[in-house]
């Protein structure tokens, strides 16, 4: 998720009239990344390497974005990467059993707390087939239960003998909305019998709550029933995401970015052992070049940094404190 990739590009690859170009910028330019590009990064659909070097250039500076972001709001307090995370079911000895005679959906509500920067991902679901009662392939599925919707579509999960972990590896955003409502459960197909698992903490089910979904097609809040016992489980976190802060202020963080990815580019060409005299003619120049740069985008970086940190610290969610007596540079020492 690159909200950026609208707002900078590099001509002839990106188009449009509100992007700002990288290779405007003194010294950066389109014929310099063709003339660095190996054999492995020319195809057929590209065959200067233009497009696939810009688009890993532009990779990399997004990550350096995201590290150096966090880094300097670090300087005054941590950013919540992790808000909530599940616990993990144990197997029991004389588990309780359940038999299925018609199809459900079993599975967790969680309840998502407010934030316009948070998401939820689901790592793995948890379910225990009966010996001899397990399926071919399992689907999970996810609803909004505010808005009665599945959110995206079907994930199918290749079910094995004595499988009790089904992968699923699902990002749900949720920073549109506060204290939003998920279902995330699998279906569970007639004549299906399931053993139940045992929580750690049995009372909190790690903050979640267990429901069967009697109908697919019916309407959600009208069919949701809670469950005893547990034959279903999330392994789940509750995150806040540094993608969303990024969405959130991306005029601000626009030329940092392209600063980002011009640096990048000129890195790429003083190490590559196919920079010509003709793309290099004063590598001392490049190195004087590179050097401005990244003088300019440390003032940028602090910039949009106070910018930044003075709106997501409104928000208690999502910054940790640290102490007041944190060694090291504060963003206000850039001023």
């Amino acid at each position: 998720m690159n909200a950026l990739n609208l707002l900078v590009g590099l001509a002839p690859v990106d188009s449009g009239p509100n992007r700002m170009y990288v290779n405007r910028m003194p010294n950066v330019n389109a014929e310099l990344i063709e003339s660095i590009a190996e054999s492995e990064e020319r195809s057929a659909d590209d065959p200067t390497g233009l497009a696939t070097i810009w688009k890993e250039v532009k990779d990399e500076a997004y990550d350096c974005l995201k590290s150096d972001l966090l880094s300097e709001m670090a300087k005054r307090a941590n950013f919540r990467e992790v808000v909530e995370s599940s616990e993990l079911p144990d197997l029991i000895n004389d588990p309780e059993s359940i038999f299925f005679m018609e199809e459900r959906i079993i599975g967790v509500m969680i309840t998502m707390p407010k934030s316009r920067y948070q998401l939820l991902f689901i790592r793995n679901l948890y379910i225990n087939y009966m010996i001899g009662s397990f399926p071919v392939n399992a689907v999970v599925k996810a609803f909004d239960i505010d808005k009665g919707v599945q959110i995206g579509a079907d994930i199918a999960v290749e079910v094995g003998p004595d499988m009790d972990c089904l992968p699923v590896n699902m990002s749900i955003d949720c920073s549109k909305t506060g204290n939003k409502s998920i279902f995330v459960g699998v279906v569970v197909d007639e004549n299906i019998e399931l053993l139940s698992f045992h929580w750690s903490n049995h009372c909190s089910y790690a903050g979640a709550y267990l429901y069967n979904l009697t109908s697919p097609d019916a309407p959600i809040l009208s069919n949701l029933n809670d469950m005893d016992d547990c034959y279903v489980a999330l392994e789940y976190e509750i995150r806040l995401s540094i993608d969303q802060v990024i969405a959130q202020f991306a005029d601000r963080l626009r030329r940092t970015y392209a600063i980002m990815c011009a640096i990048g580019i000129i890195d790429r060409g003083l190490k590559s052992k196919r920079a010509s005299r003709w793309t290099m003619v004063n590598r001392d120049a490049e190195k004087q070049n590179l050097e401005d740069l990244k003088a300019d985008l440390k003032k940028e970086m602090a910039g949009a940094c106070r910018q930044i940190y003075g709106q997501v610290e409104q928000e208690k969610l999502a910054l940790i404190s640290r102490p007041d007596d944190q060694q090291g540079y504060f963003v206000g020492d850039y001023v």
